[in-house]
């Protein structure tokens, strides 16, 4: 696994780029009965329509840094476990238009893209925004997400 260059900041040997986020976003400081649904409505700003599902909302706890260079976004998610289900009905027009490349942790990660399923920990996976996918996070969410617009790679 890639250790990097010593050039994105690293605590306790975690990644981490807060300190280069230009936004951040925490659960902490909200009420915990309301923790879940402003995770929620803050990925569906991001993201686009899905449903979590398998949440445990009893001590859910999530968090998200993000940053832009040039058109790329580039966010880091950690929190508790969860599973995002994007499906064809949640696609609209109005949703961001770009693909995802997603570093995943040395946590277990489980995609479903299409005809495409991988379950691993570590690695690089990539998915379209405008497709379906279930992303499931069994052993907390710790992830690196960068938004590529479609029209770029086009």
């Amino acid at each position: 696994m890639y250790d990097g260059d010593g050039r994105l900041a690293r605590i306790g040997g975690k990644r981490d780029i807060s300190g280069y986020a230009t936004m951040r976003m925490s659960t902490d400081d909200v009420p915990q009965h309301a923790r879940f649904d402003y995770w929620e409505d803050t990925c569906r700003r991001l993201i686009g329509g899905f449903e979590f599902v398998d949440v445990g909302r009893k001590g859910f706890r999530a968090e998200f840094n993000m940053l832009s260079v040039d058109c790329l976004t580039i966010c880091q998610y950690v929190g508790s476990p969860h599973a995002m289900d994007r499906r064809k009905s949640h696609i609209r027009s109005s949703d961001n238009d770009c693909y995802l490349v997603i570093f995943a942790s040395q946590r277990t990660f489980n995609l479903e893209h299409g005809r495409y399923r991988t379950s691993s920990a570590g690695g690089i996976s990539l998915l379209d925004n405008g497709r379906p996918f279930l992303g499931a996070h069994p052993e907390g969410l710790d992830i690196i997400n960068v938004f590529i617009p479609r029209s770029v790679l086009e």
